[in-house]
């Protein structure tokens, strides 16, 4: 069987980034992010940090909330994003 790599999308953003990568044991797949980027209430530029920033956090082992006290955008996703 040949390899692929999964892809999510569909209401996933830097807030619901963290379960996914539960889900899937790593951070080895694509995401079509695009309400949880374009949506971001600073545009898209910081949409892209906010996830970037998500990942960050996630692969340092610190919870979104505490690593947004010094990431901007990432607070602002946390703010505007709901969790469920």
């Amino acid at each position: 069987m040949k390899k692929c790599c999964p892809i999510v999308s569909g209401g996933l953003n830097p807030v619901r980034l963290k379960p996914f990568i539960d889900v899937m044991g790593n951070v080895d797949f694509i995401t079509t992010m695009g309400s949880g980027v374009h949506a971001h209430p600073e545009g898209t530029r910081s949409g892209a940090k906010a996830l970037v920033q998500a990942c960050d956090a996630y692969l340092q082992g610190i919870d979104i909330r505490d690593y947004a006290k010094n990431h901007r955008e990432l607070a602002q996703a946390i703010e505007f994003f709901p969790e469920k």
